[in-house]
């Protein structure tokens, strides 16, 4: 994958001073963001080890399993940038921040299935995205198009543990409660633009992935779709 980014960006540099590039459009957008089920996975495991003392005994570590609720839309604002390269073909770009609503997850003992503690995680998406669009039909003042483009994605994610008051039972969970990390990723989608002169109306959908690089051995897929409305100058 590094060889095949590595090629894709030697051609677009030895390309461009071929091509008539043409005025920078720049634009806002904001919009709704549906999160897979992966995105509320911020630990992405499905058991969590917990330590757990009973007043008068050691302290015992126990695995339990983890049990992740479902996740509401977030939303998104981002800033958009074009510079087109011929009659079909644009580079773009854009930087955007993707909110997902508060998540919980449940840790229940293996043996009683009582539940030993409760997360609620928000996390946080900022991509910086560049890539190529392509318009593929034009209808008076509508013009359609495809979008692929690049991410460098930076992730975060704040979690608070609500422990049940237990008489007589001390417990604690040695995970962290927040963290940052980066992922390349990628984003595919299309929608339109309206021409009113003065600015264009964009409507846009786009399918990105958080995580196709730079990854940890067990982090599972994390998706998410986009919709988004916006204005370009």
């Amino acid at each position: 994958m590094n060889k095949l980014a590595l090629l894709i960006t030697i051609t677009i540099i030895f390309t461009l001073p071929s091509l008539a590039l043409g005025p920078l459009k720049f634009g806002f957008q904001a919009g709704l963001s549906t999160p897979s089920e992966e995105i509320t996975n911020v630990y992405n495991t499905n058991s969590v080890k917990f330590d757990r003392q009973i007043e008068g005994e050691e302290i015992e570590e126990v695995t339990g399993d983890l049990l992740t609720r479902g996740i509401d839309n977030g939303y998104h604002i981002g800033v958009n940038a074009r510079i087109s390269l011929g009659s079909s073909f644009s580079l773009v770009g854009s930087f955007a921040y993707h909110s997902f609503p508060e998540a919980k997850m449940d840790v229940f003992d293996p043996i009683t299935d009582e539940k030993v503690v409760e997360f609620i995680s928000s996390q946080r998406i900022v991509p910086v995205s560049a890539g190529i669009m392509f318009r593929f039909l034009e209808l008076g003042p509508l013009e359609f198009y495809l979008r692929g483009e690049g991410q460098l994605n930076f992730i975060s994610y704040e979690t608070i543990f609500q422990f049940p008051i237990t008489e007589g039972v001390k417990l604690s969970i040695p995970i962290a409660s927040t963290e940052s990390y980066s992922r390349l990723g990628a984003g595919f989608g299309g929608g339109f633009d309206i021409d009113l002169e003065l600015f264009r109306l964009n409507i846009d959908v786009r399918y990105n992935i958080a995580n196709l690089a730079l990854t940890d051995s067990d982090e599972e897929t994390k998706a998410y779709l986009g919709l988004g409305v916006g204005i370009l100058f």
